[in-house]
C-alpha cells in the first residue's frame, strides 16, 4: 500500500512486517502514518516549529516500533522515505540512522521546499485506503443512511433528515460534484477537497433570475458582485456535509481516514456592511417619503426605525401590526406565520416608533385592502431597487475602510445608534431578532422580556428632523 504525502512518501509493505498481523494493529498503523504526515506537512508550512515537530515524531515513531514489537528503529526505513526538494529526488532513510536520519533529511526538505511553499502538486495528500467507489456513490450511500429512520435512531439517536434538508444536501452536493467532477473516493484528497469548498464561497445565489440555469464552472469564471454572492459562511457549510458524508465512509471502512480531518479554512477578511451616517439617513428618507410606489415608501423609513430585516418587512400583513395594551404601544410582529423567518430568534414584537406613528404609518395600514401591506412584493426587486436609489442620491456603495452600503445597512445603522446608547445587549438582541448571549447563568430564567422593557431600544433611534 503506498501513501503519498505532500512533501513526504511513505510506502507501507505490511506483508513484510511478519508482527503486524492483525487488521486492528495494522489500521492504528495506518493511522499513526497519516498523523506524521501531517506533522511533517504542519512543519514545512512552518505551522509549528521545529521543537513541537520533533517531539511529536518521537512519540509516533516510538508508537509504530512498539507496534512492530521491534526495539530496532531501522524498522521505520520500510515505512517512510522523504522527499528532498533540493535534489528533486525521494531519498530513503538510512537502516542506521532511525530518527536522526529523518530529522537531517527532511530538514533538508524544508529548506528546500521553502521555494515551493503552497503548490497544490506538492501539498496534495492521498487517503491511506484506496477505494474504487465513486463520490456521487459514497453520497447516494450517505443519504440512504441518512434518510433512514430506523438506521438513524439505533446508531446516531437522530430523526432522519427531513424534506427541505435533503433537498440543501443534494443542492450543496451537486454543486461540489461539479467542481471535483465524479472521482473515486480514494482520489479526494484534503487539498482537493479545500480547493473546491473554497470556491463554492465564490458562487452566487443561485435564486437570482440571471445565474440559476448557469453551469458552476461557467459562474466561477465569471465576475459576480459582493451583493450577488452566497453568503459568507457558505464554505464552513459545505465542509461540515463534506466532514458527514467522510466519517459516515470512515464508518462504513470505505476509507480508514477522512480528507477532512484537521481541515482549516482560512478567508480573506470579506466586505461587510457599514452603518449610513445620520445625514445620509436623513437624505434616504427624505426622497424616499415622495415615491409614488407605497412599498418605496415605507420599508426606507421602517427599517431605518425598527431594524428589521427586508424580508421581514417585505411579507408583513396587516394583521401583525397590533397593539399592546400593557405598554400602551403599537408594535410589529415579526412571525413565520407571515413567511420565512431567519432563526427561531427572529418571532418577536419590534414598538412602533413614535415617528412612523407621525409619518401615518398606521393610517397606511388601515388603508390597505390586502392580506399583506405590500401584496406580492419580492425582496430581491427592493434591493435591486435600492442600489440603484442611493446611486442617484450621490451615496457612495463603500465607506473608507471597503465596507459596503447596501439596504441592509439600515440594520446596521439600527443597532450601532440603540447600542451606542447604552441599552441593554438582551433588550437589543429581542428587538433585532438576535440570539441572547452573554447572559450567563440568568439565560435560562429569561426568555422574552414584555414590551415596555424594550421601548428604549427603538425610542432612541433618532437622525434628526427629516
Amino acid at each position: 500500500m503506498r501513501q503519498v504525502f505532500g512533501v513526504t512518501e511513505l510506502t507501507c509493505s505490511l506483508h513484510t512486517l511478519d508482527c503486524l498481523q492483525a487488521s486492528v494493529r495494522a489500521g492504528r498503523l495506518i493511522v499513526i502514518v497519516a498523523r506524521i504526515k501531517d506533522i511533517r506537512r504542519a512543519h514545512l508550512l512552518q505551522e509549528i516549529d521545529a521543537d513541537g515537530y520533533m517531539s511529536e515524531l518521537k512519540q509516533l515513531w516510538v508508537s509504530v516500533c512498539s507496534m512492530a514489537r521491534k526495539k530496532d528503529k531501522s524498522i521505520i526505513t520500510e515505512l517512510i522515505t522523504v522527499y528532498d526538494f533540493g535534489a528533486n529526488r525521494i531519498v530513503e532513510i538510512s537502516d542506521e540512522g532511525g530518527l536522526q536520519e529523518e530529522m537531517k533529511v527532511f530538514e533538508k526538505a524544508v529548506e528546500g521546499g521553502k521555494a515551493f511553499k503552497g503548490s497544490p502538486a506538492i501539498m496534495e495528500t492521498v487517503p491511506v485506503v484506496e477505494s474504487g467507489m465513486m463520490f456521487s456513490e459514497l453520497f447516494d450511500n450517505f443519504m440512504e443512511y441518512k434518510t433512514d429512520k430506523e438506521a438513524m435512531d439505533l446508531h446516531e439517536g437522530k430523526e432522519p433528515l427531513d424534506e427541505k434538508m435533503q433537498k440543501d444536501y443534494r443542492r450543496e452536493f451537486n454543486t461540489l460534484l461539479a467542481i471535483l467532477g465524479d472521482s473515486p473516493v480514494s482520489s479526494l484528497t484534503k487539498e482537493k477537497l479545500k480547493v473546491a469548498i473554497h470556491k463554492t464561497g465564490k458562487l452566487p445565489k443561485r435564486t437570482l433570475t440571471k445565474y440559476k440555469n448557469v453551469p458552476v464552472l461557467e459562474l466561477l469564471k465569471m465576475n459576480i458582485p459582493d451583493e450577488h454572492r452566497v453568503k459568507s459562511n457558505k464554505p464552513l457549510e459545505m465542509r461540515k456535509l463534506m466532514q458527514g458524508i467522510f466519517a459516515y465512509a470512515v464508518k462504513k471502512k470505505i476509507i480508514e481516514v477522512s480528507p477532512t480531518n484537521g481541515m482549516e479554512l482560512k478567508f480573506k477578511a470579506s466586505r461587510t456592511f457599514a452603518p449610513y451616517t445620520s445625514e445620509e439617513v436623513r437624505l434616504l428618507l427624505a426622497s424616499s417619503l415622495d415615491e409614488k410606489k407605497l412599498w418605496k415608501k415605507w420599508l426606507p423609513t421602517l427599517a431605518a426605525y425598527t431594524g428589521a430585516r427586508l424580508g421581514e418587512m417585505a411579507q408583513l400583513r396587516k394583521e401583525d401590526i397590533k397593539f399592546d395594551s400593557d405598554s400602551d404601544r403599537d408594535y410589529i410582529m415579526i412571525t413565520e406565520k407571515a413567511g420565512k423567518v431567519k432563526t427561531d430568534n427572529a418571532v418577536r414584537r419590534i414598538p412602533l416608533h413614535p415617528v412612523l406613528k407621525e409619518l401615518g404609518f398606521l393610517d397606511f395600514v388601515a388603508s390597505v385592502k390586502t392580506v399583506r401591506l405590500f401584496h406580492d412584493l419580492k425582496p430581491k426587486a427592493v434591493t435591486a431597487w435600492f442600489a440603484r436609489y442611493r446611486k442617484r442620491l450621490g451615496i457612495e456603495d463603500c465607506d473608507d475602510v471597503g465596507d459596503r452600503k447596501v439596504f441592509h445597512s439600515f440594520r446596521h445603522t439600527f443597532i450601532t445608534q440603540s447600542l451606542g446608547a447604552g441599552n441593554l445587549n438582551g433588550h437589543l438582541q429581542q428587538v433585532v431578532g438576535h440570539r441572547k448571549t452573554s447572559e450567563g447563568e440568568t439565560s435560562k430564567y429569561t426568555h422574552t422580556f414584555p414590551l415596555r422593557e424594550v421601548l428604549a431600544v427603538v425610542d432612541v433611534i433618532s437622525y434628526e428632523k427629516l
